[in-house]
């Protein structure tokens, strides 16, 4: 029997060792996805951003998200181009409310031209402005999110892939 036919000798291999994970890997794998901006917070202080759970989405759309609105033109478009007439205030109001608690996404369903002053304000004061380094990192929370977003509604086919076309076009 030569080398390679020893390799291939099924009866020889032994039952894998279970893998145990203590409470740091646990922390570690768990924080996996976590998304951050470095601004935003009080002092200067990194944000965690909550997720764009259902009562942020509707309160984004209350709060004039084109995002939502756009026809399938406008999304090949920016699946194209990457970027949309209306990008920066859709990221202003998505990273905003992903940098609160969820209940301001529900004060924004009562007084949503209030907490769009708010949002506003608060990407004034964290300097973010078109161009800048906290822009460019707003921008890319923003794309993860989107891009979440946009693989959640892909429609699965009988393999279970996402399908070539789905409800966001192709």
């Amino acid at each position: 029997m030569d080398l390679g036919e020893q390799n291939l000798n099924l009866d020889i291999l032994e039952e894998p060792e279970e893998i145990k994970i203590d409470e740091q890997d646990e922390a570690f794998l768990k924080s996996d996805g976590v998304r951050k901006i470095s601004f935003g917070g009080p002092d200067g202080r990194d944000v965690k951003l909550q997720p764009f759970n259902t009562h942020r989405q509707v309160a984004a759309q209350k709060l004039g998200m084109e995002f939502f609105n756009m026809g399938e033109e406008a999304l090949e478009e920016f699946q194209e181009r990457e970027t949309y007439n209306g990008i920066f205030q859709d990221a202003v109001i998505v990273v905003y409310l992903c940098a609160h608690p969820v209940s301001l996404a529900k004060k924004a369903l009562r007084v949503p031209a209030k907490v769009m002053g708010e949002a506003l304000n608060w990407a004034e004061k964290a300097g973010v402005l078109v161009g800048n380094e906290k822009h460019s990192e707003l921008i890319a929370a923003f794309g993860d999110i989107i891009g979440d977003i946009i693989a959640s509604v892909a429609e699965i086919d009988e393999t279970g892939m996402q399908s070539a076309d789905d409800s966001l076009g192709k």
